[in-house]
């Protein structure tokens, strides 16, 4: 193309995405000139990747050499540097900031919700979804009423960027609405939005790049197909095994995860694991040469762990074992990892230990591990009866399979209800969980296989 001018726009896209359409009618309003280029597999595009390698999204717009990332900030841009044409974000600086909350509140609430009831596992979730959906309707249609005035927009006379930012969605709402049969916006709960609708997609910055309703609604059932044939090949339709022993609360963990997550698998049983290895479990675990090992297809997964968190991302579907916030995963994984160091190390220092000296001091050991997990207990549970809130979660697997073990110590009273009341209570409801009681042996057995591996 040889130089590119200073003023030269180009603008890449795809024709399905609300936020590319954002920036369209931004440009159309401003009646800019642009060159528009398609990009059919933006993931993979290097134009994509060169401009935006930080999240390697589009929309992307180039003016001149100079790329503008993100569909808002690309909105402000143009609003800020085309002068020409009617303003998309107000003059009066509340009014500015008060277009930019709604704006948020939009990609992070109504985008979020109508791809909540799209991806939703169970009627359960899909109704939650729908709701929260609806009360995002409810609160746009108080917004409307609020900033337009009485007049036609959200920005009064004219589309402005509350406009711009909740008109990207209509394409993918009415694309829910066809595949659920829920009228979101209705003359009678959103009368306002249901003739702002007919308005804005009848505007002339609006009609010729907003996407037809009938191709987007087979994008998505390709896109859904899509993804379900990735959720295949990534394993979920793989032969699973899972090599464990009865006694290892390590296998428990795994055992407990695989069920949470309904997954299908073989239980392979290693018979005597504390004199003899398997020929499989030695070729699938040839380093540490210890159960469980999970096999996944052609991979095996070792340490419990890992096995839980491999189980989690492999099958989404719900109850999430990890949380979804990153300090929350955080704080799940510390603990979890202060079970497997401490905890267990001082109840196998109690349990095999030579002398009464030698027996206190590691009673005293694990009568301070349980106190910062009863602490624990207190901050994370937000009132539920798991670490995990109402759900099990990643800590309460980690820390059940402690119940065992430390039932076969249980002359020492570690868990106590004046010193551990949180404990004893959830490790009764943790026990009789659907997804533990099957596979947690009993405190005879327990007791059984400790004097066989303590030589008592």
């Amino acid at each position: 193309m040889g130089l590119i001018s200073d003023e030269y726009v180009r603008l890449l896209g795809a024709w399905p995405s609300p936020f590319v359409l954002r920036t369209r009618i931004a440009l159309n309003l401003k009646r800019v000139p642009y060159e528009y280029l398609e990009e059919e597999d933006s993931l993979n595009s290097e134009s994509v990747l060169n401009y935006n390698p930080v999240h390697k999204q589009i929309p992307i717009l180039i003016h001149g050499n100079k790329p503008i990332r993100e569909s808002l900030n690309i909105v402000m841009y143009v609003d800020e540097t085309w002068l020409s044409g009617p303003p998309i974000l107000p003059s009066d600086p509340f009014d500015r900031a008060v277009a930019r909350f709604w704006d948020v509140y939009i990609d992070e609430h109504c985008f979020t919700s109508i791809n909540g009831v799209a991806v939703a596992k169970d009627e359960e979730e899909r109704k939650a979804a729908i709701a929260k959906l609806e009360m995002c309707m409810a609160l746009l249609e108080e917004t409307f009423q609020e900033c337009s005035k009485g007049r036609g927009f959200f920005g009064g006379d004219n589309i402005g960027f509350i406009d711009i930012g909740f008109g990207s969605m209509l394409g993918p709402l009415k694309v829910l609405e066809k595949f659920t049969g829920v009228k979101f916006i209705h003359p009678e709960t959103t009368p306002g939005l249901f003739h702002w609708v007919d308005r804005f997609y009848s505007h002339e910055a609006v009609k010729p790049v907003m996407p037809d309703i009938e191709k987007l609604v087979e994008f998505a059932r390709l896109k859904k197909k899509k993804h379900k044939t990735k959720m295949a090949q990534k394993g979920s339709n793989s032969t699973v095994k899972l090599l464990g022993t009865w006694s290892s609360p390590f296998a428990l963990r795994g055992r407990v995860a695989l069920h949470l997550k309904s997954v299908e698998y073989e239980y392979i049983e290693e018979a005597d694991v504390l004199n003899s290895k398997s020929d499989l479990l030695l070729k699938s675990n040839p380093i540490h040469k210890k159960v469980p090992v999970l096999i996944h297809g052609d991979v095996s997964i070792c340490e419990s762990l890992n096995i839980v968190q491999y189980v989690d991302e492999s099958w989404p579907s719900k109850p999430s074992i990890l949380p979804s916030d990153p300090k929350d995963r955080a704080a799940a994984r510390f603990w979890a990892h202060f079970v497997d160091g401490n905890c267990f190390e001082s109840i196998d220092a109690a349990a095999g230990a030579k002398d009464e000296a030698g027996r206190m001091t590691a009673a005293g050991s694990l009568i301070e591990c349980l106190a910062a997990l009863e602490e624990g207990f207190q901050k994370s549970n937000k009132g539920g009866d798991f670490f995990g809130g109402q759900n099990i979660g990643y800590v309460d697997i980690a820390c059940g399979a402690i119940l065992g073990p430390l039932s076969v110590i249980e002359a020492f009273q570690f868990l106590s209800p004046e010193t551990t009341p949180g404990l004893v209570q959830w490790a009764e409801i943790f026990k009789a969980h659907e997804a533990v009681k099957p596979y947690m042996p009993t405190v005879a057995e327990f007791i059984e296989f400790a004097k066989q591996k303590f030589n008592v």
